[in-house]
């Protein structure tokens, strides 16, 4: 998965987080799905936990890919 390879190989000097949550939201939007937030995670937080566990190891690339499968419509 692209996100996750751009999250743990920081080609970037800054930024690698944000910029591999959004190729993943772009890449489902570029590729006819839909992105959906859970209602009970109205700011996000989930999303920012989940993000900064796989940078810092703590989520392997199976668990994130688990994850973005369940916000596909």
């Amino acid at each position: 998965m692209l996100a996750a390879r751009l999250i743990n190989n920081h080609p970037l000097p800054d930024g690698n987080k944000r910029v591999g949550y959004l190729c993943a939201l772009e890449f489902v939007a570029r590729n006819g799905g839909t992105w959906t937030h859970p209602p009970d995670d109205p700011d996000g937080d989930d999303t920012v936990a989940i993000i900064e566990g796989a940078a810092a190891g703590q989520i392997d690339e199976d668990a994130l890919t688990v994850w973005v499968e369940q916000r596909l419509v």
